[in-house]
C-alpha cells in the first residue's frame, strides 16, 4: 500500500527487522486472546480486535472517490480512532473481497499499533474534502508504497492474520510435513492452470503468472482456513520455507 498524509506528515518510523515485526503482531494477538478467553484459531478476527479491544470505530466509506484515486483500499484518522476502509471490500456485496478486506483492516490496525506514537496534535489537521469539516486522515493507502510506515504495516497485517505457528498447523493437516516445490507440480501443471482459470475466470499465461497461479492453488485451502486471500498466504508460505519457488539443492 502506498499512503498519501496531509500537509505536515507524522514523524518517520524507526527501522524495526521483521522479528520485531512479527513479535509486535504475536503481543496484540497474546493481549486479545487473553481478554476474550478464546484460544486463537485460523480466521483471526480482525474486526474484534480492532472495534472491541483497541476500541477504533471502523467505517465502510467510498474512499476512492473521497481521494479521487481508484486505487485507495483504506484510510486512518489516529485523533478519531477511527479506519476507513472503501465500499469497494465490502465483503456483504462481494464475499470474494473477503481476503482483500481482512488483509486492509490488519494494516489499519498495524499503523495503529506501531505509528500512532509518531502523530502529533498539529499534525495532518485539516479538511477531508472541499466543504467537509474534519481532521485529514493520518494515512490514506494504497498499493505500491514502499515508504517505511507502509512496508512496516503490510508485514504487520501478515503476522497479525496468519501467524507461524496456527499456519505451520494448518499446512501440515492439509499438505503434510515436507514443503511443496514448483518443481513437483509440473506434471501437473495443466490440470492446475485450468481449475485456477475456472477460479479466477480468467488468467494470463506468461511464465511469471502461471508460477504465481500454481503455488496460490496450493496455498488457496490454507487460505481459505485464515480468510485471506491465495495470493497472501503464497507469500507467507514462501517466508516460511513451505513453498519453494526453487528445489533446495542435494547436500550428497
Amino acid at each position: 500500500m502506498r499512503s498519501l498524509t496531509a500537509t505536515k506528515q507524522p514523524n518517520e518510523p524507526k527501522f524495526l527487522p521483521d522479528k520485531h515485526i512479527e513479535e509486535h503482531a504475536d503481543v496484540l494477538l497474546a493481549q486479545y486472546a487473553q481478554q476474550s478467553g478464546e484460544p486463537l484459531a485460523p480466521g483471526i478476527p480482525v474486526d474484534d480486535i480492532a472495534e472491541v479491544f483497541l476500541g477504533l470505530t471502523v467505517e465502510m466509506m467510498d474512499l476512492q472517490t473521497l481521494f479521487g484515486d481508484a486505487d485507495v483500499n483504506g484510510a486512518i484518522w489516529i485523533p478519531l480512532k477511527k479506519i476507513g476502509i472503501d465500499q469497494s471490500l465490502d465483503t456483504q456485496a462481494n464475499k470474494r473481497k473477503e481476503g482483500r478486506y481482512h488483509y486492509t483492516l490488519a494494516h489499519e490496525i498495524g499503523h495503529w499499533w506501531l505509528h500512532r506514537q509518531l502523530y502529533t496534535p498539529d499534525t495532518a489537521q485539516g479538511l477531508l474534502h472541499a466543504g467537509a469539516s474534519a481532521a485529514q486522515p493520518t494515512y490514506v493507502c494504497r498499493d505500491g508504497s514502499r515508504a517505511a510506515v507502509e512496508v512496516q504495516a503490510n508485514k504487520f497485517a501478515a503476522y497479525l492474520l496468519m501467524p507461524a505457528k496456527l499456519v505451520l498447523t494448518s499446512w501440515r493437516e492439509i499438505h503434510g510435513l515436507d514443503a511443496i516445490t514448483l518443481d513437483s507440480l509440473r506434471p501437473r501443471q495443466q490440470n492446475i492452470i485450468a481449475a485456477e482459470v475456472l477460479h479466477r475466470g480468467g488468467l494470463a499465461m506468461d511464465p511469471k503468472t502461471i508460477d504465481n497461479a500454481m503455488l496460490e492453488h496450493v496455498a488457496r485451502p490454507v487460505a481459505e482456513r485464515f480468510k485471506v486471500s491465495a495470493e497472501a498466504m503464497m507469500y507467507r508460505l514462501e517466508a516460511l520455507g513451505l513453498l519453494l519457488r526453487k528445489s533446495e539443492p542435494m547436500l550428497f
